[in-house]
Parts: C-alpha cells; sequence; structure tokens
C-alpha cells in the first residue's frame, strides 16, 4: 500500500508524457524533440511544486523512474503515432484521470511538507490550472474544474500527505 502513491504518480507520469510527445509528433518533430516534449509536459509541473514546498530535489529529477517512464511514452507515441492519435478519446480519458491524480497528489504533497490547508488546494489546484484545458476539450472544463477542486479539498480536509 505505500508503493501506491509511487505507482499512480509514474501512471500520471507516463499520460501526461504522452500528451507532451503527441503534440510534439503532430508537429513533425524529431525523435529528440519528442521526447524533451514528452519529458516536459510530463514532469514540469511536479518540479515547480517540489521546489515551491521545499521538497529539494524533486522526485522526478531524483527518481530514474520519472525520466524513465517519461522517454518510453515519448518513444512510444514516436513510433507507434497513428494508434495512438486513432485512441485520441482514451488519451484524453486518461489525460484527465492524470489531472486528477495529480491535483490530489500535489495537494497531498504540499500537507506532508507542512503548508496549511488552502495553500495545498492552490497547489493541488495548479495541476488543474496547467492542463485542464487541454485534457477537457470539448467537454465543460468547469465540471473538470471542480472535481479536480473536490479531490484537492478533500486532501487536505484528511490532513495526511505523503513525502515523495
Amino acid at each position: 500500500m505505500e508503493k501506491l502513491p509511487l505507482v499512480l504518480d509514474l501512471t500520471g507520469t507516463f499520460v501526461f508524457a504522452l500528451s507532451g510527445a503527441l503534440a510534439g509528433v503532430k508537429r513533425k518533430l524529431d525523435l529528440f524533440g519528442v521526447l524533451v516534449l514528452s519529458f516536459a509536459a510530463a514532469t514540469a509541473g511536479g518540479i515547480a511544486r517540489g521546489v515551491l514546498i521545499g521538497a529539494i530535489p524533486p522526485a522526478s529529477v531524483n527518481d530514474w523512474r520519472y525520466l524513465g517512464v517519461s522517454l518510453f511514452a515519448g518513444v512510444i507515441t514516436f513510433y507507434f503515432s497513428p494508434p495512438i492519435v486513432r485512441m485520441s478519446n482514451a488519451v484524453l480519458l486518461f489525460d484527465a484521470a492524470g489531472l486528477a491524480l495529480f491535483a490530489v497528489a500535489g495537494a497531498s504533497k504540499a500537507l506532508a511538507y507542512g503548508l496549511n490547508p488552502v495553500m495545498a488546494i492552490v497547489l493541488g489546484d495548479r495541476d488543474w490550472r496547467r492542463h485542464g484545458p487541454r485534457c477537457a476539450a470539448g467537454r465543460n472544463p468547469d465540471r473538470v474544474a471542480c472535481r479536480a477542486l473536490c479531490g484537492c479539498c478533500s486532501s487536505s480536509r484528511r490532513g495526511r500527505g505523503h513525502r515523495a
């Protein structure tokens, strides 16, 4: 059970890396460009959150698995982009799930590092501000934002967090 937050974090990293790599493939970037975009899309928010709450070095820089997962997603997307493009609705669904995972994980990690609950909600909600419009494309973005915010509030109300 103690590995669950890491598994969820790596799953969200993979999904966001797929989205970033897909954006690179659509713009006809080479493999290196796609890999850079997959890593940036997957880890930039977590790195910023880690620096803001004092988790130095951030988990995505300190743990090789985040790099490995994002590069793996980038390579898969680069070489097998037509099937991934055909599954764009499924990718959007997983993108929304990744948003929810990261929003709750962000609030939980902020609590673990001693932030007050209101700031933990703001840091968790930051994931909505960064990823929400993209994952909610064609849907009601306010509904997705409300769900992410409810997850952050629920996580901060419990007053527990995990350090990763």
